[in-house]
């Protein structure tokens, strides 16, 4: 019966949309959380030459940077709120579906 419901077509294609129903899923309550982005950088300059520090054109330079953005969505009309909810319902019918053609297979 394993085999049966591993080579089973129909049964691979609702196992992979529940997969995906269930990223989905994850995907919605991600819009739902803040967003972070940070961003750092370094520069050296250094000079070429065998020039000393006493000398005008001596360069040796270091400069980092350092930033942190964080925002987030204080209200859309509910619209991810209701979207991640939808989401979250067609990822239990799609996980049902599965089930039933699981048994279904089982059965024949």
């Amino acid at each position: 019966m394993d085999v049966a419901l591993k080579n089973n077509p129909r049964v691979s294609s609702y196992e992979n949309r529940a997969a995906g129903a269930a990223l989905n899923v994850k995907s919605a309550l991600g819009t739902l959380l803040p967003h972070a982005q940070l961003n750092a950088g370094l520069t050296k300059i250094k000079n070429p030459d065998n020039s000393n520090e006493n000398t005008s054109d001596y360069i040796n330079q270091v400069s980092r940077n350092y930033s942190l953005h964080v925002s987030q969505n204080l209200f859309d009309g509910l619209m991810r709120l209701s979207n991640y909810a939808r989401v979250k319902l067609v990822s239990k019918r799609t996980e049902q579906e599965e089930r039933r053609v699981r048994l279904d297979t089982a059965e024949a």
